[in-house]
């Protein structure tokens, strides 16, 4: 008879040393960003501000979906739970859809404002 695998894949100092760690790295993130978000909310200015909010809010994303994931990947084996491996993936993959999609959003509204003072500076000018 074969014998069971373990559930976790580390002894249990090495799992809580792990999850203190991701703990430590979630909440700095969370607080770093939420920081950057308030200061880049007070004082929009320009478009490179909406750019780094964007940029927050995915790095958001990723710290809220992917990382506790992860830890649970990394802590528990593969035949624990089979969906825990595929997880983590498919959540930095819809973090990086949606921030791509932010990104191409601001990058038309740009070059429409662009294409339409452009416009309006020819029609002023002459």
């Amino acid at each position: 008879m074969a014998s069971a695998e373990p559930y976790w894949r580390y002894s249990i100092p090495v799992s809580v040393i792990w999850a203190v760690i991701y703990v430590i790295v979630l909440v700095w993130g969370l607080v770093g960003n939420t920081i950057v978000a308030s200061v880049i909310i007070r004082t929009k200015k320009c478009a490179t501000d909406y750019f780094l909010l964007n940029l927050v809010v995915a790095d958001l994303m990723v710290l809220i979906f992917c990382l506790p994931a992860t830890l649970i990947s990394n802590l528990i084996t593969r035949k624990s739970f089979h969906f825990v491996p595929k997880f983590p993936a498919h959540c930095a993959a819809f973090s990086v859809f949606v921030c791509m999609q932010k990104h191409s959003k601001s990058e038309c509204e740009s070059k429409y404002l662009l294409v339409k003072l452009h416009w309006l500076q020819i029609q002023f000018c002459c």
